[in-house]
């Protein structure tokens, strides 16, 4: 009878009831809530910093952990992450890893100059699960990008994407015999993300960051050689299960590809942009990545639903089950997070067929599923799979310098049809948009299944530039207007001369990003109110804080000529000054304080020396608090709760005033 007299109250009041819904209803198609149960808490370390973390790993079980911290110290947790000790010196620490059980950890830190003289490159290791450190014979002049271990620390894979007189390309480093000696293999490339199988004979190493011709190198003999598989990206980030058959990698340009077949082929999951890290649970259970902005992991694969912490996450780690996770963040300010409450994945039946042409066709998945999956804000990404054949760019095992072979592996221009595993399995509908100059391709999806319900979101994606692209550009830099427009700066620097992207050489020196042509080089530098300057992130991009300066330097531009520097998302004018008589430029100024959290981008706009428009783009960013964010969902489900309550007893109360008066 009570629940009957509360229906029939509902009932009556359903009028007030459908104006909640008109006014609420926008707010909540922007709620989002976490995927999972899971509880992320914020590590307390020692010491007064640079927290300016790099890397992140644990061991299987997550009991031992290690962060780096760039231009800071080392930090090891042996109780899952609730307390930690500072270990060894300051070093620019760039990678780390551990065996299985997290007594073996290897640390690598890359060179902070380029002239000989200041702090070397290392690769260190510990065998006492970080308490005490050694160096190990690994170069000492390489710029140490990645590095991976198998499970008894025995073989290690290490990359550099730089070495002092080579430009910005060098060798992948081998050890077969815990770091006692190394051997350099394949060619010089400028090689980013490694990962090493369980035991040790199977390895990947990608390149090549800002350059979009990369590829994925594979060994199965432990490094001895190398074989390009999958397609041609700028790869920055890889990581692999314990047995090798389940990967994920990310793009410079912000792509998420997977395999389950030991990567000879990749399925295009996502462009979502500003992706950092990503990482695999040893078992294959759970997959993850960070971004600027968050940490997204999934059970199968296919979706990845955001964790609710906030932050310029720049590593991410995961324990052999899934169950537990590492992350920290980029910046002066950053902050390890964790947790050890991961929900176990459902176990799936899948069967999954994906029929894939070349970019420009259409691509159908069909899957039935049965599965279950918490109400969430998700990326349910496209499906495009590609293929690509086997034809090996391989080198001798010999410590020499050998170019390979020019022989080129590229995407199959057939139809390849390809059948997943259980567990990769997914419902999506999205629309590709491609680079600049390229045909649209769309990817569509259908499933059938068992589900409670689930709000998704597909994340448009990103593009990227290539020599040859065509810019439109706005306006002269005599004009000072808005030099271009926001869409078409993309997660990489590059240079444009009148409206054609140009062949633009992308280096640091030190703090200093360079930007260089064969007339022409541009150079950024930021630093704070002390003079104190700033490392640029991974991808180039600086994190900018109130009261930082930004000096711009430049040889070969067009004498006593306007430089426009302007800073994006809403393009605003830094400042206007002159080449001098000689055209070279140095000038520092004030970097903007009113920035939105968020990617933006420094924009140096002149004329080369034949008086060509010339547009420089530096990558910069504002990090948010990590923590600080409220979320909408929960907003609105409290207005909701409230104007429900008011409207079922509002009504009430005015009837008996309306009976006593």
């Amino acid at each position: 009878m009570i629940a009957m007299s509360m229906l029939h109250r509902v009932v009556r009041r359903m009028p007030y009831l459908g104006v909640v819904v008109v006014l609420l209803g926008p707010a909540l198609m922007l709620s989002e809530s976490p995927v999972s149960a899971a509880t992320w808490s914020q590590r307390t370390v020692p010491g007064v910093g640079p927290f300016d973390y790099y890397a992140a790993a644990m061991s299987d079980d997550g009991t031992r952990q290690i962060a780096a911290s760039n231009n800071g110290y080392l930090y090891t947790s042996s109780d899952s992450g609730a307390t930690w000790v500072q270990r060894d010196s300051i070093r620019a620490w760039r990678a780390v890893d551990t065996s299985a059980d997290g007594l073996i950890m290897y640390a690598a830190s890359e060179r902070v100059d380029s002239s000989g003289a200041g702090s070397q490159g290392s690769i260190h290791k510990s065998t006492d699960g970080g308490a005490t450190w050694t160096i190990t014979s690994a170069s000492r002049s390489a710029y140490y990008r990645s590095l991976a271990t198998s499970s008894d620390g025995s073989v290690i894979l290490a990359s550099s994407y730089a070495l002092v007189g080579s430009g910005n390309t060098d060798f992948i480093y081998v050890s077969t015999d815990g770091g006692a000696t190394w051997s350099t293999r394949d060619s010089k490339r400028s090689w980013q993300g490694v990962a090493v199988s369980a035991d040790g004979t199977k390895m990947v190493a990608v390149c090549c960051g800002q350059m979009s011709t990369g590829r994925i190198y594979r060994s199965t003999n432990s490094g001895s050689t190398f074989t390009a598989v999958g397609p041609t990206e700028d790869w920055w980030y890889v990581d692999f299960s314990d047995d090798f058959t389940y990967g994920i990698a990310s793009t410079y340009s912000g792509k998420l590809y997977t395999t389950s077949d030991g990567g000879t082929t990749w399925t295009l999951r996502s462009s979502i942009g500003s992706l950092r890290d990503v990482a695999i649970a040893g078992d294959g259970s759970k997959w993850g990545f960070a971004n600027l902005s968050a940490v997204y992991l999934s059970n199968d694969g296919v979706t990845f639903t955001s964790e609710g912490v906030a932050g310029a996450w720049s590593s991410l780690d995961l324990s052999n089950d899934g169950t537990k996770a590492l992350a920290a963040t980029y910046g002066s300010g950053g902050k390890i997070y964790g947790t050890g409450n991961i929900p176990a994945s459902t176990s799936t039946t899948s069967t999954t067929t994906t029929t894939t042409t070349t970019t420009t066709s259409t691509t159908t998945t069909t899957s039935t599923a049965t599965s279950t999956t918490t109400t969430s804000t998700t990326l349910a990404p496209s499906s495009t799979t590609s293929s690509t054949s086997s034809s090996s760019s391989s080198t001798s095992s010999t410590s020499s310098t050998t170019a390979p072979s020019s022989t080129s592996t590229t995407v199959a221009s057939s139809n390849t049809t390809t059948t997943q595993p259980a567990g990769l399995s997914g419902s999506t509908t999205s629309t590709t948009i491609a680079r600049s100059g390229a045909t649209v391709a769309s990817s569509s999806s259908t499933s059938t299944s068992t589900t409670t319900s689930s709000t998704t979101t597909s994340a448009a994606p990103q593009s990227s530039l290539e020599p040859g692209d065509e810019v439109e550009v706005l306006g002269e830099p005599e004009d000072q207007i808005p030099p271009v427009s926001e869409a078409n700066l993309t997660n990489q620097s590059f240079v444009v001369v009148d409206g054609v992207v140009v062949d633009a050489q992308f280096s640091r020196e030190g703090a200093v990003t360079v930007l260089a042509t064969d007339l022409f080089s541009i150079k950024v530098k930021v630093s704070r109110a002390d003079s104190t300057e700033v490392e640029p992130e991974e991808d180039g991009a600086y994190v900018l804080e109130p009261g930082m300066k930004l000096t711009v330097s430049s040889t070969g531009l067009r004498p006593s000529t306007v430089v426009n520097l302007w800073m994006y998302s809403n393009p605003t004018i830094v400042a206007s000054v002159a080449t001098s008589a000689d055209g070279t430029l140095n000038e520092t100024v004030n970097s903007p304080d009113a920035l939105a959290s968020g990617r933006h981008h420094f924009v140096v706009n002149s004329r080369t020396p034949d008086g060509g428009n010339v547009l420089a783009v530096f990558l910069m960013k504002v990090s948010p608090e990590p923590g600080q964010t409220v979320s909408i969902g929960r907003i609105v489900a409290i207005l909701l709760a409230v104007v429900v309550v008011v409207a079922l007893v509002l009504p009430p109360t005015i009837r008996r005033r309306r009976k006593t008066a």
